[in-house]
């Protein structure tokens, strides 16, 4: 089996704000390994064939605009950033929007100081929220279309 190399990570966690290795799990490229004896910078990873999980219940919702309208609704997990592809060639706004109830009938776009933000006319793929409820969704709202296909992905990553 090929041997990989992994960079060791630090994460500051105790109360001196010193940072403490990572040595248990090591995740990379989908899959979870054990790390061999040299621990640090120059570990390698010998036992790479389990595969890493994905988030329970995180099905993204995907699908196309060409016309206005609105995505079914994806039910965020607490504590989990909020992701959105779009991508085509299209003359279009597209907004995510926060269902505080879990359901379309109570969509808001996402504000920061009262002005919306996630609202996009170009492709992009980037986080747009943490979500710190539980029972909250979220969907994309194409709100103005003239021309062309946006394909669109709303979930975690």
């Amino acid at each position: 089996m090929a041997r990989q190399k992994v960079v060791a990570a630090n994460i500051p966690v105790n109360q001196f704000d010193q940072p403490l290795p990572v040595l248990a799990a090591i995740i990379f490229d989908g899959q979870a390994g054990t790390p061999d004896a040299s621990s640090g910078p120059n570990a390698t990873v010998t036992n790479a064939s389990a595969t890493v999980p994905a988030l329970s219940g995180t099905t993204p919702i995907t699908g196309t605009f060409t016309a206005t309208g609105q995505s079914a609704p994806f039910t965020a997990i607490q504590g989990h950033a909020i992701w959105v592809k779009l991508s085509g060639t299209f003359v279009a706004t597209v907004a995510v929007q926060r269902c505080s109830d879990g359901t379309a009938a109570t969509r808001q776009n996402l504000t920061v100081g009262g002005t919306n933000y996630a609202v996009f006319t170009t492709p992009v793929q980037e986080a747009v929220s943490a979500e710190d409820d539980g029972g909250v969704a979220y969907l994309l709202n194409c709100s103005a279309y003239t021309s062309g296909t946006v394909t669109y992905q709303l979930g975690h990553k």
